[in-house]
Parts: structure tokens; C-alpha cells; sequence
């Protein structure tokens, strides 16, 4: 189907001028007299308006709290975030409200309390020139309206947990301890979870295999040192200079010069290693 509006239809005048005499009636909170209808029409759209007046009257704004006039005040100077009006019981017992305001004029602060009495169906705000108001909510919205929306309704902040914790029993003292994980530290918007690389590849270069154990390899040879070499059969003592297998060899053994036919020292052969 496409995007049309069908008008509501009524079977007959006398039902559209019923069905607009009920929605006028809720919400203006009056019987229109400009409408043609019948009395027992009349008698049911009263009967409406007064389920719809006790109906308002128990609703109260979320700025409504029970709490005394001190502790509406401290409220408003601990918390200026959440709102600068208050909705309080009256303290006089008449069941009437209070409002409490709260404002900052030169640095300093400036409360003030306003009453608000309850005249059967209607709420009359008492300053210079009373104000009727049909609800509590008539009642915020003139205060709020009147001061060009420099007051605002307190709404106060709900805490809620964030870790999930629990009691529980300890079973060597019997005492009921409090159990709860802890939260985990909040990541940074360019923070990524760290990726574990696959079995039998590289951590540095994906797709290479990771180097066997040390263990298969043999003994690890360092570049100070160099393996020792067998000795030919037949070699002196003094020929295993190089070949030797000790401590002080091996870290002599990077520059060790071995024998080398035709070089003459004194008028001899060289017959042993020479050391750099």
C-alpha cells in the first residue's frame, strides 16, 4: 500500500460530534459547550473528566521528592548538575507542596521556597498574583516557563554497579564475604585485542616456521669462540695450542695462527702456534 492517510469515519454526525466531545474533554480538562450532544453524552463525558482529574492528581513529576526543607536545600547545593528546582511535601500538614529554587547571583547562592496550595482538583501557586494549575506538572512547567527556563527540574543520577558481585560463605571462619571480579581496564578507541599467531608459524613474519629447540641443535657456538680442532696423530705438545680444548683455547682460538711452512724466526723454522 502506499503512503496515504485514511480519515476516521463515524457512522453519523451525532457519533463524530461524541467522539470529539470525549477528546476535548481529556485534554483540556472541560466539557466543550460549542458541540451538539445529547444529555446522556453530556453525563458520560463528566463522569470522564473527573476519572481523568483524580488521575493527574495522583501523578507527580520526577522532581517531586519527600524530603524536608533542609534537605531540598542541601540537595540543590550538592548537586547543581542535576537541576536547580524541587518539588517538596508542604511543611504546614494542609497537604499542599513546596517548591524550592536554588540560583547563583555574584558568586553567591540565592534559595528561595515557594508555596503551592491543593484546592480540591487544582493547585494554586501562592505569589503575588495566584496561579491555578491543573497538575503538578502545570505546576514545574509555569516556574520553568515564567523564569524563561533559567530553572530546571532536579533529576537526580541513578548509580548502577558495573562489576557483578556477590555474598558468599567461607567455609574455615563462617563469616559471609563480598566476591567480585574485577572490572576490566577500559580500551582506548584505537586499541585492538592482540592476536595470537597459529600453531607451527612465526610470531615476527606470518607464514614462516618457527626455528626447532635449541637442544636439537647441538652445543650454541658464540662468535668469541671457535670449535677446537682435532689433532693429527704425531702432533707435540706444543702443537695443540691450537687444538686445544681448554678455556684459555677457546678464547684464544678467534686469532690463533697456526704453523706455516717457509716462515723463519731466528734463523729456524717456526715450530709452534703463533698468537696474535
Amino acid at each position: 500500500m502506499g503512503s496515504f492517510s485514511v480519515p476516521p469515519q463515524v457512522e453519523s454526525l451525532e457519533s463524530r460530534e461524541m467522539w470529539k466531545g470525549f477528546i476535548l474533554t481529556v485534554v483540556e480538562l472541560r466539557i466543550p459547550s460549542n458541540l451538539t450532544l445529547l444529555p446522556g453524552h453530556l453525563y458520560m463525558m463528566a463522569e470522564a473528566l473527573a476519572k481523568e482529574e483524580a488521575r493527574r492528581a495522583l501523578e507527580v513529576p520526577s522532581c517531586f521528592l519527600k524530603v524536608s526543607r533542609l534537605e531540598a536545600q542541601l540537595l540543590l547545593e550538592r548537586y547543581p548538575e542535576c537541576g536547580n528546582l524541587l518539588l517538596r511535601p508542604s511543611g504546614d500538614g494542609t497537604g499542599g507542596v513546596s517548591v524550592t529554587t536554588r540560583q547563583t547571583l555574584d558568586g553567591s547562592s540565592v534559595v528561595r521556597h515557594y508555596k503551592v496550595k491543593h484546592e480540591g482538583p487544582k493547585y494554586v501557586i501562592d505569589v503575588e498574583e495566584p496561579f491555578s494549575c491543573d497538575s503538578l506538572d502545570a505546576v514545574v512547567n509555569y516556574f520553568v516557563t515564567r523564569t524563561k527556563k533559567s530553572l530546571v527540574p532536579f533529576l537526580p543520577d541513578e548509580d548502577y554497579e558495573k562489576v557483578l558481585g556477590y555474598v558468599e560463605a567461607d567455609n574455615e571462619n563462617g563469616e559471609s564475604v563480598w566476591v567480585a571480579r574485577e572490572a576490566p581496564a577500559p580500551r582506548g578507541p584505537g586499541d585492538a585485542p592482540a592476536l595470537q599467531p597459529p600453531l607451527g608459524h612465526s610470531a615476527e613474519r606470518p607464514g614462516t616456521h618457527m626455528a626447532p629447540p635449541v637442544s636439537s641443535l647441538g652445543p650454541r657456538v658464540t662468535r668469541t669462540q671457535k670449535l677446537p680442532r682435532p689433532c693429527p696423530p704425531g702432533c707435540g705438545a706444543g702443537d695443540r695450542a691450537g687444538h686445544t680444548s681448554s678455556p684459555v683455547g677457546l678464547k684464544l682460538g678467534l686469532k690463533t695462527a697456526v704453523p706455516r711452512v717457509g716462515e723463519r724466526k731466528g734463523g729456524g723454522f717456526l715450530e709452534e702456534a703463533l698468537f696474535a
